[in-house]
Parts: structure tokens; C-alpha cells; sequence
């Protein structure tokens, strides 16, 4: 359910729905969830959910939730590898404000993706690492540096919708 969350909230159109959804699963502050092996994963998906939707209420206690977890990978119920939870931490800490982690959560998503070899995950990552250190105006070496890793390496490994993404952010 998580992962709906997620992919509805990701459009203009069906937010209203994801905010429903969102409402929904939030009972008791997400405290209900089994820690089950989805556990991290239904986090992440509703972590990103609410950072897409800018609730921050929420994200702030999703964040809460996955920060103990930082060095820990994600898989949903179906054993589907979702990333590195430090990831969305880093998505998180900067939907709330807490610009001052969000760097070691992307430096500590982008370690553990490359160690695991976990190349469509080092993609994302790096394209969202490059899209927060240009909104930022931070080092912009190391943003088209990422951009241009993600930008390479979607399209090495097939994924032509993120590599013209990444293009955007490619040229230092």
C-alpha cells in the first residue's frame, strides 16, 4: 500500500487520493506497522510520499521512525530491493529543514548502493543528491558530478526516463 501512496502521490492529479491514503495509514502515527521484512520498506515509500506532498507533520515523524536505520536496506514483502534507507532520510531531512544531514544521508545511500552493487539505486540516488545540491546552490562541481554518474549510468543500465532527467542537471 505504501508503494501506491508513493506513485500517487507523484502526480498533481491523484495527490488529493494520496493524502487520503496517507491520512489513513498515519493512524497512530505509523506506530501500528509490524516489523515484518516490508517493515522499512512501507517507511520509505510513505516517507517519499510525504516529502512529494509536503507534510511535513509527517515526514518529521517518518524520519523519526527510519533513523535508527540509516546503514540498513529496504525490501518490500515481496523481497523487491527498494534502496538504501538512508536515502530517504536524506529526502526526509530536507522536507523538514534539516539541510545539515541531508549531505551524510546521500554520501551514506550512495556507499552502501555502490557496495551492493545496486546500480539503478545509484542512479536515483545521485540524481537526487545533484537536483538537492543545485536547489541549494551548493557545490556545483559535485552536483553536475552526480548528475552526469546518474546520467551515465541510466542509460548504461536502461533507464532513458532518468538519464533525460539527470541530463537536465548535467552540465556543471
Amino acid at each position: 500500500r505504501a508503494r501506491v501512496i508513493r506513485a500517487t502521490a507523484a502526480f498533481a492529479a491523484t495527490q488529493p487520493l494520496a493524502r487520503t491514503l496517507l491520512d489513513e495509514m498515519a493512524v497512530r502515527d505509523f506506530r501500528d506497522f509490524s516489523k515484518t521484512i516490508g517493515y522499512l520498506a512501507s517507511l520509505q515509500g510513505l516517507g517519499l510520499a510525504a516529502c512529494m506532498l509536503d507534510d511535513k507533520p509527517r515526514a518529521e515523524t517518518l524520519y523519526a521512525l527510519l533513523a535508527p536505520y540509516p546503514h540498513h536496506n529496504a525490501v518490500d514483502g515481496m523481497m523487491c530491493y527498494e534502496g538504501s534507507v538512508s536515502h530517504a532520510l536524506a529526502m526526509l531531512a530536507d522536507c523538514i529543514g534539516r539541510t545539515e544531514l541531508v549531505e551524510g544521508h546521500f554520501d551514506d545511500a550512495l556507499a552502501m548502493n555502490v557496495r551492493i552493487g545496486a546500480r539503478s539505486r545509484v542512479a536515483r540516488t545521485s540524481l537526487e543528491y545533484a537536483r538537492w545540491l543545485h536547489r541549494q546552490n551548493r557545490r556545483p562541481a559535485r552536483a553536475a558530478e552526480l548528475a552526469r554518474k546518474a546520467h551515465e549510468l541510466a542509460d548504461t543500465i536502461g533507464m532513458p526516463w532518468l538519464a533525460a532527467l539527470a541530463r537536465a542537471y548535467d552540465q556543471g
